[in-house]
């Protein structure tokens, strides 16, 4: 069993580290960007919606069934309408588009007329991206440096105690051995489902504090198989909503909801800078990233902490938003917020009233 949990927990390290580097390589795939070369496709962008769209009989129910989408799809029109390999059927993604065709002799005349594929769209800013990547690399050792691990004897001690007790133990896998984050699979043979779920509980109750929760996984013939997780005191309802500028029918805001583990979640809500298409786009940009971030199992502090050595690196290409992000612990109840450039939040409780957070 020792050696079992520590392959896991290896395994588990190397998984993280390679969730990360596919962040990194995203990043400096799609978000680094000249200043220039956005200004211009911006541009042609707005170009082949007004030669176009604004003629389409269709543009209202278009706009509106698209409109989260509609700036990412002009833009590869005129970055990829060139390319012999992609046809009419390729931008399918627009629905329904009366004038797909004419849309792309549009982007491949934008194209050259403003020289897109010419345009060397990568940054030089080769030393800040080092210096900010060797930071976050320190900031992400870090924060897995801290997390604290259920030690073996206990983790020994509680089957020894399951067997003990006379439960026909088949499978006992310490999946994640993270206090807090923890998670058991167990296998029994031969019991009642209601009566063995509390007794497991019972027994883990005298190793861990703060309570688990026991939860049939499956059945397979006279074996059944349980998870045994941190117990949730909390549960969470979200709501969310957004208003357009009077001249746009596209809100610059996008947001996200995540569970970080089986006890953390995390909201956020992202503004881009400008309104309309582009700032849909740009807080939808950000919120892929920090989503990215956070799924290589990085607490949120640290990733709010991230994103902004990212955008530091990048502040040359003046695409900027602000952050707000609440990280929700379901043990305690408590809630942290982290805030980037985000005007203030506002607290609403039966028992205190109303409380203001400044950024």
């Amino acid at each position: 069993m020792y050696k079992d949990a520590y392959n896991k927990t290896i395994s588990s390290v190397n998984n993280d580290i390679l969730q990360f580097a596919t962040f990194l390589d995203m990043y400096s795939k799609e978000f680094v960007l000249k200043k220039e070369y956005l200004k211009i496709m911006d541009i042609a962008t707005n170009d082949l919606k007004n030669n176009i769209c604004s003629y389409c009989y269709m543009k209202e129910s278009c706009h509106r069934n698209n409109k989260t989408i509609l700036y990412k799809y002009l833009s590869e029109i005129i970055i990829f309408s060139k390319r012999s390999d992609y046809s009419s059927e390729t931008f399918q993604h627009i629905k329904k588009c009366p004038y797909i065709k004419e849309m792309m002799k549009e982007g491949v005349n934008l194209n050259k007329k403003y020289d897109i594929s010419g345009i060397n769209i990568k940054s030089n800013a080769l030393v800040g991206i080092l210096n900010g990547i060797s930071n976050i690399l320190r900031m992400y050792v870090v924060d897995n440096s801290i997390k604290l691990e259920i030690d073996y004897k206990t983790i020994y001690d509680i089957k020894k105690d399951i067997i003990k007790s006379g439960i026909n133990l088949c499978y006992y896998s310490p999946v994640k051995n993270i206090i807090n984050d923890y998670e058991f699979e167990i296998g029994v043979r031969g019991e009642n489902v209601a009566n063995i779920s509390k007794r497991i509980e019972t027994i883990f109750d005298n190793y861990i504090s703060g309570g688990v929760t026991v939860n049939q996984k499956r059945i397979n013939r006279d074996k059944i198989y349980f998870t045994v997780t941190p117990k949730n005191c909390y549960t969470i309802d979200y709501g969310y909503c957004n208003y357009c500028a009077d001249d746009n029918s596209v809100s610059g805001d996008n947001c996200l909801i995540k569970d970080i583990n089986s006890t953390i979640s995390c909201a956020v809500i992202c503004d881009g800078m400008g309104k309309g298409y582009e700032a849909n786009d740009i807080s939808y940009n950000v919120l892929k990233m920090i989503e990215q971030v956070l799924s290589s199992n990085i607490t949120p502090g640290a990733s709010a902490e991230i994103l902004n050595t990212f955008y530091y690196i990048e502040r040359h290409s003046e695409r900027y938003s602000t952050l707000d992000m609440a990280e929700i612990n379901k043990i305690n109840g408590e809630v942290t917020f982290y805030k980037i450039g985000a005007s203030g939040t506002y607290i609403y409780s039966s028992k205190n009233g109303i409380n203001i957070i400044e950024n």
